[in-house]
């Protein structure tokens, strides 16, 4: 908004950002306006969107397929899943990419259904959104979506041709876009965004974490609560009644039978990845809720006694509980006591007291984007050995920011490179550790 480069946002000092597409920064800047300006409620408000808009999508997918009490009940279940509620507060694209990819969902089978060419349309601007939020990964979740509606809810030559255009065609919208960005950095974006942070990533070949094939399913289980632990209960006291259930799970054309495969393909497309993170997760959420809002809509039916229908009534009330008390403890209690230790704001001016503001600084296999932000200079990130030795200069040190575990692996600097530590982000004299430690190192060549 300072700089009013439009077309290819940046973060600080004017330098385009070349790890995303632009639309969440195009987002923050519509809805900071001219006079506000941006903030902690602009940067967090398409986060709080995307969480309404997924909301909505499920009911309107259960309402589509028929079964409005289960899409209202898989609403219940997502507004009060804690990870759910928890991300959207923050300021992240991983949430208005689940909207994308839910909305996609909804468009598309109301496409399946009634073959309307509005819906074919919006279905594409649903995947152009996707792409332009996460880049070719959204295009994969709504290919993912996809194929989860073709194969659960009509399997024919015609859904199978629209569904593939609606890819093409987003795909299509986007590409404008993609282009501008390569030939305005020279080829850097397509560098750092496509090879960097989607090829790299996706093989783990890059600089970032990995995590085993199974990490998802087990991260799931615990980020969803409380509702794995409430579906257990509701199933052992009604175990007769979830073995019905469970027969007709595979339905063709049931509303149950598309909620679990669209989970399972969208889980085991994110496990493809060796790199994971549980944020991901998010655009697998409105699939899961429909599955279990088909599970408890299920139980409420079989429930005729009172003490089932009781049991049933005050598993859901525990639920919504639950997760209100879990996340005004966070809210009030954690966040606030952690908060010494998550600032950047301390380190950075001291930084930058040592450091004359006009030298650059090196991030190197780190992303700390709040010391970034807070230091307000030139900066680059770096993610291998090579790259770090031809950005030395003979002339004078070069500084650079890192993690520990990176100082025990090289102690006097990776191949081509001599450092020396400077400094470290503990704070206030505890020693309790930055809940992100970074170290300032001065690099030389050797």
């Amino acid at each position: 908004m300072e700089t009013g480069i439009w077309w290819l946002p940046g973060r600080t000092n004017e330098f385009p950002d070349v790890q995303k597409p632009p639309m969440y920064y195009w987002l923050v800047a519509l809805f900071s306006g001219d006079e506000n300006g941006v903030n902690s409620w602009t940067i967090r408000l398409p986060s709080v969107l995307g969480a309404l808009g997924c909301i909505l999508s499920v009911v309107l997918i259960g309402r589509t397929l028929n079964e409005i009490k289960t899409g209202l009940l898989a609403a219940l279940v997502l507004a009060t899943a804690v990870h759910f509620v928890w991300s959207a507060r923050i300021g992240r694209i991983d949430m208005p990419l689940a909207a994308a990819t839910t909305l996609y969902g909804l468009f598309a089978i109301r496409y399946v259904l009634h073959y309307s060419t509005w819906d074919l349309v919006w279905a594409s601007l649903s995947v152009a959104i996707a792409i332009l939020f996460k880049g070719p990964i959204g295009l994969v979740f709504c290919g993912v979506t996809a194929f989860a509606i073709w194969f659960s809810l009509a399997r024919n030559t015609q859904t199978l041709f629209g569904l593939s255009f609606t890819g093409f065609l987003g795909g299509t919208l986007t590409l404008p876009w993609f282009l501008y960005a390569h030939l305005v950095t020279e080829g850097d974006f397509s560098k750092h965004f496509f090879i960097e942070h989607n090829w790299d990533r996706g093989l783990g070949t890059g600089r970032l974490r990995s995590h085993p094939f199974w990490f998802y399913p087990v991260q799931f289980l615990w980020d969803f609560q409380p509702w794995p632990t409430i579906g257990l209960i509701l199933g052992f006291f009604n175990f007769k009644h979830v073995k019905q259930h469970i027969s007709r799970i595979f339905e063709f054309k049931s509303i149950r039978y598309f909620s679990i495969i669209w989970l399972l393909l969208l889980l085991s497309a994110l496990s493809i990845s060796n790199f994971k993170r549980a944020d991901y997760l998010l655009v697998a959420y409105p699939a899961c809720s429909l599955l279990l809002g088909s599970f408890l809509n299920s139980i409420s039916i079989y429930n005729t006694s009172k003490i089932h229908r009781f049991i049933f009534l005050f598993s859901i009330f525990s639920g919504v509980c639950t997760t209100f008390l879990v996340l005004s403890w966070l809210i009030f209690v954690d966040i606030p006591n952690q908060e010494p230790y998550r600032d950047a704001i301390i380190w950075a001016k001291k930084i930058n007291m040592v450091i004359p503001i006009k030298e650059p600084i090196l991030f190197f296999g780190e992303e700390a984007h709040s010391l970034a932000f807070h230091l307000n200079r030139q900066h680059r990130i770096l993610g291998k050995p090579e790259e770090l030795a031809a950005a030395l200069s003979f002339e004078k040190p070069v500084w650079v920011v890192t993690n520990p575990e990176v100082l025990i692996l090289w102690p006097s600097g990776p191949p081509g490179t001599k450092w020396e530590k400077v400094d470290s982000n503990t704070q206030n004299g505890d020693g309790q550790a930055h809940h992100k430690p970074l170290i300032l190192l001065k690099a030389f060549p050797p």
